[in-house]
């Protein structure tokens, strides 16, 4: 950070002590565009914006560039908390069902409602349908390994077929 920077964000900071926000907002907005990668930047913008979606799109920001910024992650938490929006779920990760409960009517058109792509739904029938196959492979070759194995038992004193043979009564 060269000295200019730092000056230009001491006098972002100084206006908003002084309540200067439309100003700092321009002094920001020109310092970003200059450096998009300053996590002090992008804080100072999540303080000077009034509309809390933006200040947690800051936070996200300044989280993105400085991962172990406990000040911006304990900010975004209270952040979603205001805004009630709960936080992002990891790839991969199906998010627990609590009690069912009846669904609630969606003010939104059916059109505008979110639905599962239907290539989403293929690839789990997919999966499904290629475990399966996978199994009854694995069990035929083991059938015929064990019959195999049977088969080439030296003093064989049982014969295989009897346990076909056997009737339930005897066993």
């Amino acid at each position: 950070m060269t000295e200019q920077d730092k000056t230009d964000l001491q006098s972002v900071e100084r206006l908003l002590k002084e309540g200067r926000k439309q100003e700092s907002l321009s002094l920001l907005a020109g310092y970003l565009q200059q450096n998009p990668n300053s996590a002090q930047g992008w804080w100072l913008l999540g303080l000077t914006v009034s509309d809390p979606i933006r200040q947690i799109e800051c936070m996200e920001r300044v989280l993105l560039i400085d991962p172990a910024s406990v000040l911006a992650q304990v900010r975004l938490e209270k952040l979603r908390e205001e805004v009630s929006i709960p936080p992002p779920i990891p790839p991969f990760v199906e998010p627990e069902v609590s009690s069912p409960q009846l669904p609630k009517q969606d003010p939104k058109p059916p059109a505008a409602q979110k639905t599962i792509p239907i290539s989403k739904t293929k690839n789990s029938v997919f999966q499904y349908v290629v475990i399966s196959v996978l199994a009854f492979v694995v069990l035929v070759v083991l059938g015929f390994a064990v019959m195999m194995f049977l088969q080439n038992a030296p003093n064989q004193s049982v014969p295989i077929l009897f346990f076909v043979k056997t009737p339930m009564s005897i066993l």
